[in-house]
């Protein structure tokens, strides 16, 4: 008599690689730098602390802000071979704040909130401050300038979109590092209420376009002219009756899909640098990873029992050739070259998986 095929068994559900425990109030933003080399988690103390990926350990810890951590960057410098990098951050205490990536050298504090209970020691060197409105909960909108530049200029010129301090409806743009303001009130014509999301981005034939979601749950596209300068609307929709939380521009740009998750609450939402899959982090205490083609659910991660605040791609690093290497080199490079997925949430902790 012939035996009868065993149902097949789903898959157990992915564990996180590694729990980085430093903090000890909720992870607002986090992303990776310097070619994946290392993690910046930031929290609503206005703590943040850059993790070395290799070892799981922090090279440094300080006050960047008096209050919440809305969103973090990171500048990169002309010679994208340099090891030098800066942080922008910006804090519900109305600054966006550029930090010198520290090196082993300029001894910063390395001693973790969650083994002192608070951070006393040498922060990395302020390379610039700006003054701003962060009454909506808005995290700034952020590119590298495109305009001609310097040839022994180290870095370019960034841009900040941020909501303006008269109206929070209407979007001003600064350059930094000189905190000049070079374009004002960017606002749709109709009511939206507070702007909450911003992206800032050039698209074909270097047109600068921003990209605002609202209070209202609309979402607009604005595009500057450039032979005028002005602003005009390029696209408008209104794909959710709640305020939106986040936005991520997908690399390459492609047609216009809504997808239902069925799940609310989503704080945060990441495309990973080449385009294949992005990842939301909900309140119900779940990373959920999806293709961008079909949009398609293809991973829970779920280990965190209170809600998920943020998650973050590490970008997709082209293979280079072996030859020989140190053991160290060889490390540093198996590392950075795994498709990590990072989350922090309210109990203060960051999981780092391994996915796709």
């Amino acid at each position: 008599m012939p035996q009868k095929a065993l149902p097949a068994t789903a898959p157990p559900p992915p564990k996180p690689a590694y729990i980085l425990r430093g903090h000890l109030t909720p992870i607002h933003a986090i992303t990776f730098l310097s070619k994946n080399q290392y993690l910046l988690t930031a929290d609503t103390s206005g703590i943040c602390i850059l993790w070395l990926l290799t070892t799981r350990r922090p090279v440094a810890v300080w006050n960047a802000h008096t209050s919440s951590i809305l969103s973090v960057a990171e500048w990169s410098p002309c010679d994208l071979a340099s090891p030098d990098r800066r942080i922008i951050t910006h804090g519900r205490d109305n600054r966006v704040r550029v930090w010198k990536l520290p090196r082993p050298e300029d001894d910063v504090c390395t001693t973790l909130p969650a083994d002192e209970g608070r951070v006393t020691g040498k922060a990395p060197w302020m390379v610039a401050s700006l003054e701003v409105n962060a009454l909506n909960f808005c995290g700034f909108g952020f590119c590298q300038d495109q305009e001609p530049t310097d040839d022994a200029t180290e870095y370019r010129d960034v841009l900040i979109a941020v909501p303006s301090a008269l109206d929070s409806q209407t979007v001003d743009i600064f350059t930094l590092p000189s905190t000049r303001r070079v374009h004002t009130r960017i606002s749709p014509l109709e009511t939206t209420g507070m702007a909450m999301a911003l992206a800032l981005r050039y698209v074909e034939e270097g047109a600068l376009t921003l990209i605002a979601g609202y209070e209202s749950g609309h979402v607009f596209m604005f595009h500057r002219i450039p032979a005028g300068g002005k602003w005009e609307v390029t696209y408008s929709s209104q794909p959710h009756s709640q305020p939106i939380l986040s936005l991520a521009v997908q690399p390459d740009e492609g047609e216009i899909v809504k997808l239902d998750t069925k799940h609310s609450g989503l704080q945060s939402v990441c495309v990973r640098s080449d385009g294949k899959v992005f990842a939301t982090a909900g309140w119900d205490g779940r990373f959920r990873v999806f293709k961008t083609k079909g949009m398609k659910e293809v991973a829970v991660l779920k280990w965190h029992t209170v809600g998920c605040y943020a998650v973050t791609f590490a970008e997709v690093l082209e293979e280079e050739g072996e030859g020989e290497m140190s053991v160290e080199v060889a490390r540093v490079r198996r590392e950075t070259r795994k498709h990590w997925v990072a989350g922090g949430a309210k109990d203060g902790k960051v999981s780092l998986w391994e996915v796709f």
